[in-house]
């Protein structure tokens, strides 16, 4: 996330953007082995997944603030 607000061009942007929905992509993938193979209390891996999902919708709502150009110290 940091990369996106940090971005001082198109390519910059783009390239972290791509980064961000890729790492989410790997993360979920990651929660579907963890709830297959975690032994313990099923809720302690909900509580965090449910987190992960809380950080994409944030995530989601803030991404596109750097094209509609919006002033970095917003984002900081």
């Amino acid at each position: 996330m940091k990369d996106v607000v940090l971005s001082e061009n198109e390519g910059e942007l783009s390239f972290a953007l791509n980064e961000v929905s890729s790492h989410s992509e790997v993360v979920v993938k990651e929660f579907v082995l963890i709830f297959e193979r975690y032994l313990g209390d099923k809720t302690d891996i909900q509580h965090a997944f449910q987190a992960f999902l809380d950080w994409k919708k944030i995530v989601t709502r803030l991404l596109p603030w750097p094209r509609k150009g919006i002033e970095r110290k917003r984002h900081i």
